[in-house]
């Protein structure tokens, strides 16, 4: 199963060095074809990529993340490259949620090499090796998450196509308009207090029970919070993993939750800055 963090971070640039390419792009440009503003994006893109990352990190990049690698085989990069609709990547969800997961090793190999080749390059942009090994550590938390299921359908299908307005959902909110303007409230009840958000939540706050203790203003926790902004709804975030009803687990042979003891450290390092940019969304 894939690792938000892990593999956007890759194939962006791997997209964007060109070792990467969708399905149906071409070589070459053709002679009598002029050259779009895209084009000429991209290009400049590849440009500044290639005059930032050195050989080492590039190297480092394709060696992490290409489908052939060790975590690029566990997490089916190849099958995860041609997702483009709802169908793809249910079929991509019912593999990799089905499979083996990727092992602790596999996992510590790739985020050290990954470490090794481009430090330099991530410490342009203020990632140190602490915040890229909880990247690649929260593995286990991304794929149970996306092994979700709601009835029939996997819950990240379901919510990417509310997100985008792009089909109707089993779960509650279905029958309802999504709101096009609004107070932010609205938009957090419509997006987000529904079973398989919530079902997110309980799982989030098992792997990383802190962050249900953090007080974020006046005593209220993000339980409180999220339990307050969904009342209506008559579903509720839990502390102790109970899913809400109609949500099963899929994922083959799961570790979750991971005993990785680093996430404590860093939210209690941070805590200022999450209460701070957690407020500043209501």
């Amino acid at each position: 199963m894939f690792n938000y963090p892990t593999f956007f971070i890759g194939i962006t640039i791997l997209r964007s060095m060109g070792l990467v390419r969708a399905e149906g792009e071409n070589e070459t440009t053709s002679t009598n074809q002029s050259q779009s503003q895209p084009d000429l994006v991209g290009a400049l893109s590849n440009t500044v990529v290639n005059a930032l990352i050195s050989d080492q990190c590039r190297n480092a990049l394709k060696d992490t993340f290409s489908p052939q690698s060790e975590l690029g085989q566990c997490q089916f990069y190849e099958d995860l490259i041609g997702v483009t609709d709802d169908a793809s990547l249910d079929s991509y969800l019912t593999t990799a949620c089905g499979a083996d997961p990727c092992s602790d090793e596999t996992l510590s190999k790739a985020a050290n090499a990954f470490w090794t080749g481009c430090e330099t390059e991530l410490g342009y942009v203020g990632i140190t090796k602490d915040m890229l090994l909880e990247a690649f550590g929260a593995y286990t938390i991304s794929r149970e998450i996306a092994c979700l299921k709601t009835k029939n359908d996997y819950c990240l299908t379901n919510s990417i196509g509310n997100i985008l307005g792009t089909q109707s959902s089993s779960q509650g909110n279905s029958s309802e308009s999504a709101p096009q303007t609004g107070k932010y409230e609205e938009m957090i009840r419509w997006y987000f207090c529904d079973e398989c958000s919530i079902a997110s939540i309980d799982l989030v706050l098992v792997q990383y029970p802190i962050l249900a203790q953090i007080d974020l203003d006046g005593g209220k926790t993000v339980v409180d919070y999220v339990n307050g902004y969904c009342s209506n709804k008559g579903i509720s975030t839990s502390t102790d993993g109970t899913l809400p009803q109609g949500i099963t687990k899929t994922a083959h042979d799961s570790t979750f939750p991971s005993t990785n003891g680093l996430v404590k450290r860093m939210f209690t390092r941070n805590i200022g800055v999450l209460k701070s940019r957690f407020m500043g969304m209501l």
